[in-house]
């Protein structure tokens, strides 16, 4: 009888086990599934809004400068809870904020549970760098980190609701504070463009090469070049002094002079020995006295200069390498000299007839 029912134990037993692993194994393919499909944000202004709490992902104090943190706040519209998509070539999205050239950034590109996520100068490196995915609901979206090879995900931290609550990356888990929004900005789509200073967090050698345009074009370019040895990011501003508004411009860089690994705030393509850089929506039109900026990231080694074509319906304009870092000032003529005028020649004094003043003398 003991042997039987030992037999009956060990036989529920497994049976328990077989069960729990069955379950197991069936949410772990569920919370995969939910983590597997991409979904395409299209580039323009939104806002984020959580689904657990209805907050929106907002720049703490609505204010920049340098690192910053980013939390839940209720919705107020202003600037720290505007963010701009841009989707960048390998799959994934940066997103500025409204507040200027600061974009989304996982503290130190960690790849760990807890690592805090603020804002910081924009230089579109994998820290900055995001993946949207679907969830089972129409609409709803968790957003991965590439700093953890989309293996972790913005979360409010501790499930609060609270506003000022803090955001982190998180590994998956499927709860609905790892679930976001995406609202449109209403009448965003021509809102003036953030003000792109980026700054790169390796500093070295700045170059400055101002590349002056030739001929009568529209617009100008003018970049730096921050070069660090392994690396190099290069700032591009593009100013528009026409006298009228020009809508829509090309840049083409040679390839064999420049490197593009990555670059925020417009869209890049290739044209045989030239990348074509174009503009995003906020900064395709230029106003008269305007300018956009922008930026990119290559690995490598480049030079002070570098050759490129401007192109917009207004006009082209070119800079080649090696033609120099600014424009050059005309040779200064030297001013003749001042001719002398001349002394007037000394007149003699009329000679006295003294036989007059005797005469006159005699009484």
């Amino acid at each position: 009888m003991r042997k039987k029912s030992f037999k009956r134990l060990v036989s529920r037993l497994a049976t328990t086990i077989f069960l729990v692993s069955s379950v197991g194994i069936f949410f772990t393919e569920n919370v995969k599934a939910a983590d597997d499909s991409t979904a395409r944000i299209d580039d323009g202004w939104y806002y984020i809004k959580g689904v657990q709490s209805q907050k929106y992902l907002a720049v703490e104090g609505n204010s920049a400068s340098g690192w910053t943190n980013v939390c839940i706040n209720g919705g107020t519209g202003v600037d720290g809870q505007k963010w701009y998509v841009t989707n960048t070539s390998d799959g994934y999205i940066n997103l500025t904020s409204g507040l200027g050239s600061f974009m989304l950034d996982v503290a130190n590109g960690e790849n760990i549970d807890g690592a805090n996520v603020g804002i910081y100068q924009g230089y579109g490196g994998n820290a900055q760098k995001f993946v949207v995915k679907k969830t089972g609901s129409d609409g709803i979206y968790t957003i991965g980190t590439k700093s953890s090879d989309a293996t972790k995900f913005l979360d409010v931290s501790g499930k609060k609701t609270d506003d000022g609550t803090n955001v982190i990356q998180y590994r998956y888990n499927g709860n609905q504070n790892q679930q976001w929004q995406f609202e449109k900005v209403d009448g965003q789509a021509q809102q003036e463009q953030p003000s792109q200073q980026p700054g790169q967090q390796e500093q070295g050698n700045q170059q400055t090469g101002t590349q002056p345009a030739t001929g009568s074009a529209a617009l100008d370019l003018t970049y730096s070049i921050n070069n660090w040895g392994s690396g190099y990011q290069v700032s591009y501003k593009i100013s528009n002094n026409s006298g009228s508004t020009v809508d829509g411009w090309t840049l083409k860089v040679n390839k064999n002079q420049v490197n593009l690994d990555s670059s925020w705030n417009v869209n890049v393509g290739t044209e045989g020995e030239y990348y074509v850089i174009t503009p995003v929506d906020w900064n395709k039109a230029i106003a008269n006295g305007q300018s956009v900026e922008f930026g990119s990231v290559g690995t490598g080694q480049i030079g002070d200069s570098f050759e490129y074509v401007l192109e917009s319906a207004a006009g082209t304009s070119t800079g080649e390498s090696g033609s120099g870092s600014t424009t050059p000032e005309p040779t200064p003529q030297p001013e003749p000299d001042p001719e002398p005028t001349p002394e007037p020649t000394p007149q003699p004094e009329p000679q006295k007839d003294l036989t007059k003043v005797v005469k006159n003398a005699i009484p």
